[in-house]
């Protein structure tokens, strides 16, 4: 049988979605239903390239279960959102327990029902990213983050680096799937460049939702540039390598490990 927690974090701030309070309004759960169902068309679009990305991660995974051994294998989703892309990786991985942390009390809903029947141990954490690592707890083998470091200032994300590595297992490993800047590149000339391919190259989805994922991008998105978030991550203690790039000098998988 299914275990399964939900856990309210005290003082929990949103990074990223719905504000991190306990209901969420009639008007912000209409606003997350209508961006959901933008996301969900554009994973099944593949318009952000999840399809080569997962690819990776799965390889990459298989790896490390192979090097971590008979040890228990917890893995933490940082962002998790309704697990719509990661649900069928997480059942072919031999975890011992699963953690979704996401700010959106409505997310990790959907999460837990699309994980029903499962019969890993699951914990649910309704806070955002950055305040999960901040905080002493539980340490796992794997914490990945698929497309949410994006939305803090890069000042968050460096602090982020340095307090991350209190969650994780020795000899863990992180992995940060996101959107970055190509070195050199300012976020107006990134901006630019994304809202272009949206209008050229997501002909499949309807003007009005380009104009919803585009005013995301445009409000909500501070991508770190690479060099810049590999420097981050070097300086707070990080060997990182960058083991997927997608064919749009945007959304890559980075893996970190201690030095």
């Amino acid at each position: 049988m299914e275990s399964s927690t939900l856990e309210d974090a005290a003082g929990a701030r949103s990074a990223a979605g719905p504000a991190a309070t306990r209901n969420l309004s009639p008007e912000s759960l209409a606003l997350f239903e209508r961006s959901w169902q933008s996301y969900h068309r554009v994973v099944e679009a593949d318009l952000m390239e999840h399809a080569g990305l997962l690819g990776a991660l799965a390889s990459h995974l298989e790896a490390f279960v192979t090097r971590w051994g008979p040890a228990p294998l917890s893995l933490a989703d940082l962002a998790c959102g309704d697990l719509t892309t990661l649900e069928p990786l997480l059942r072919s991985l031999p975890l011992a327990a699963f953690t979704g942390v996401d700010a959106a009390a409505t997310a990790l809903s959907l999460a837990r029902a699309r994980l029903a029947g499962w019969t890993v141990p699951c914990h649910w954490v309704k806070d955002d990213l950055l305040h999960w690592a901040e905080q002493r707890g539980e340490r796992h083998a794997v914490i990945s983050c698929l497309f949410g470091l994006h939305h803090l200032a890069d000042g968050d994300k460096q602090r982020f680096l340095e307090q991350v590595e209190g969650r994780l297992a020795e000899g863990g490993l992180l992995l940060i799937g996101d959107v970055f800047r190509e070195p050199g590149e300012d976020r107006p000339a990134y901006l630019e460049r994304y809202v272009r391919r949206i209008r050229t190259q997501w002909t499949g989805l309807e003007t009005a939702l380009q104009d919803h994922v585009i005013d995301h991008l445009t409000s909500s998105d501070f991508p770190a540039a690479r060099d810049a978030f590999v420097a981050m991550a070097e300086t707070a203690g990080w060997q990182a390598s960058w083991i997927w790039n997608g064919g749009h000098r945007a959304e890559a998988l980075l893996a970190l490990r201690r030095v």
